[in-house]
């Protein structure tokens, strides 16, 4: 693919079969902007590459995601705060499309990471008596209580903590969120906000190139207002400059696991 002047790589999604029906791009923006197309509608690119969203000036693409219409979509701050939200509140829109309001932000703060997540409908249905996949037809609580899986959040200055997804209350998209996590001195802004789980490892590099990796289980547990605890000691003037959740397999949306 041929980048445009001060154009870079964001993010990579894997389709196996870009005209499958019911899968969507998710895409989300600096400025707190959200948006889903339907996968269909990338299934004839370019060498030059296609448009996939229209961004306003002084914005850019943080981050995008392959869903089936019944994720939850989270959305962390660098401020440390966060929202969670139906992916139903999001409309399928064209290629061209700027999107929607995601996250109101705070002045000077922006979106650092997105994720998609997958409620547990099993879940709904053993402890709800609930047999529907519709998001819009479960309640919020309901909807939260599914959720198993933990985000782990990394601080600039190498601080970071793993808080369950339950703890994070369900809101409408657009809104405020909630904290995520107390940044001060001690730990510094938000670098990354990713979903783990138990057996879960993560890549977590450095301003100055050196790069470490943690087992999720070795990092504790913690409530969200919280500043975490010492994922590793940086050199002077070190800082976080990103971090990933490495799976032992990754399972598309819609796949089924192999056993």
């Amino acid at each position: 693919m041929r980048f445009q002047e001060n154009e870079k790589l964001t993010a990579v999604v894997s389709a196996r079969n870009l005209e499958e029906a019911n899968r969507f791009v998710f895409l989300a923006t600096r400025n707190g902007t959200v948006k889903k197309t339907e996968l269909a509608e990338f299934s004839n690119p370019r060498p030059s590459g296609i448009i996939a969203i229209s961004l306003d000036e002084k914005d850019e693409l943080i981050g995008a995601k392959l869903t089936d219409g019944k994720q939850m979509v989270f959305l962390a701050s660098r401020d440390g705060q966060a929202i969670l939200f139906r992916e139903t509140e999001v409309r399928a829109m064209g290629r061209a499309a700027g999107g929607v309001n995601g996250m109101d932000l705070a002045k000077d703060d922006f979106v650092v990471s997105m994720d998609a997540v997958q409620p547990d409908f099993e879940i709904i249905k053993k402890e709800f008596k609930k047999t529907t996949d519709n998001l819009d037809e479960l309640e919020s609580d309901q909807i939260r209580e599914s959720l198993t899986s933990l985000m782990l959040t990394v601080a600039e200055k190498g601080y970071g903590k793993r808080t369950p997804l339950a703890e994070y209350r369900v809101t409408s998209r657009g809104g405020k969120g909630v904290i995520n996590l107390k940044s001060t001195d001690r730990n510094g802004p938000v670098v990354a906000a990713l979903q783990v789980k138990e057996d879960s490892d993560v890549m977590i590099i450095t301003g100055q190139g050196k790069v470490i990796r943690v087992h999720s289980g070795e990092i504790r547990e913690a409530g969200r207002s919280t500043q975490g605890v010492r994922l590793l000691r940086l050199d002077e003037g070190d800082r976080v400059a990103a971090a990933a959740a490495i799976l032992e397999e990754e399972t598309a949306v819609g796949e089924t696991p192999k056993s």
